[in-house]
């Protein structure tokens, strides 16, 4: 799975503070992998649909409608997110060991591993 790297790359604000894990789950939401749940999600919803209007006896096609499609956008988000928030604390201990070896920085590692088409993942955790 490929991560989306933002324009400006995530360093340590100063020597001893840090990112929180809420803003590194944000700046690094993988949007790929959200878009192909979202796409499996689509795929099911006729049968979302039909469940809803069936077993709950939603009368309105609207509303129908529109909670299917809540549900096929909230849920997928909401799983991705989650499991961002969960890969974030090694996502940036990742960055912060980059930038600490690294003289240029957290970009030009980054943009080193990608033109050597080195994937950057968290597999650094001990």
């Amino acid at each position: 799975m490929s991560l989306k790297w933002p324009g400006k790359p995530i360093s340590t604000l100063s020597p001893g503070k840090r990112y929180s894990l809420f803003t590194v789950a944000n700046k690094l939401f993988p949007t790929s992998f959200l878009v192909k749940i979202i796409a499996f999600f689509l795929w099911t919803s006729p049968i979302l649909f039909n469940f809803l209007k069936e077993h709950y006896e939603i009368d309105s096609i609207v509303m129908c409608g529109l909670l299917t499609a809540s549900i096929v956008g909230g849920i997928p988000t909401a799983i991705v997110y989650l499991i961002t928030l969960v890969r974030a604390p090694s996502i940036r201990k990742h960055h912060e060991l980059i930038h600490s070896q690294q003289p240029g920085g957290v970009h030009e590692a980054m943009d080193a591993q990608k033109s050597y088409g080195i994937a950057m993942d968290d597999s650094l955790d001990e």
